[in-house]
């Protein structure tokens, strides 16, 4: 993950105009952040206020990564209904104080992807929309269990990284694809001149 925010932040930077890269380098490092902390509580388990701290790290990353992903597949998909955005992002932040929001939140934005997703194979860019799909749907699957467990109260070992981890994985690739297919038309263009 930290590599794929230090990679999609460098094409950002070569490419100002183009919010997308700067916006998937951000999710990839909340992504690589939330790794951090799931990592200081495997190699460490400590005393009840270092894993209180660590607990509200995680949920804080979590909703930074819900947060910017809305941002994200809004972008990608140039589906931008502004007032659902803007009240999408508001509820995660609300729902950091009342957990109990958060999968109400979550569904709303599976439902909000999907729809850009939909949106976008109808307007013809049909190799991006499944790619962000599929990625999607992995990612929910796998985000599903650990949700259920925590509200069931199950003693369970998430699997959600997992989720996380393909989500990033195949939105670079494809990012990264873009770009080179990008640039390749760009030499063609300018050796035609």
């Amino acid at each position: 993950c930290g590599f794929a925010a230090v990679q999609h932040a460098l094409v950002a930077v070569r490419r100002p105009l183009e919010p997308m890269h700067m916006l998937f380098a951000l999710l990839c490092l909340v992504a690589a952040l939330y790794f951090l902390d799931k990592t200081a509580i495997a190699l460490q388990p400590g005393s009840t206020d270092i894993m209180s701290v660590l607990r509200r790290w995680r949920i804080i990353t979590s909703i930074l990564f819900f947060v910017t992903l809305t941002w994200f597949v809004a972008e990608f998909t140039s589906t931008r209904p502004w007032w659902l955005l803007i009240g999408l992002s508001l509820l995660f932040l609300v729902a950091f104080r009342f957990r109990l929001l958060m999968p109400f939140a979550i569904l709303l934005l599976a439902g909000f992807c999907l729809y850009a997703c939909v949106h976008q194979y109808r307007s013809g860019a049909r190799r991006r929309a499944l790619t962000l799909g599929i990625g999607i749907v992995v990612f929910l699957g796998f985000l599903l269990p650990n949700i259920t467990a925590h509200y069931v109260s199950m003693n369970f070992y998430g699997v959600s990284e997992f989720g996380f981890l393909f989500l990033i994985a195949i939105m670079s690739f494809h990012l990264m694809q873009e770009l080179r297919e990008s640039e390749q038309r760009m030499h063609v263009i300018l050796d035609n001149i």
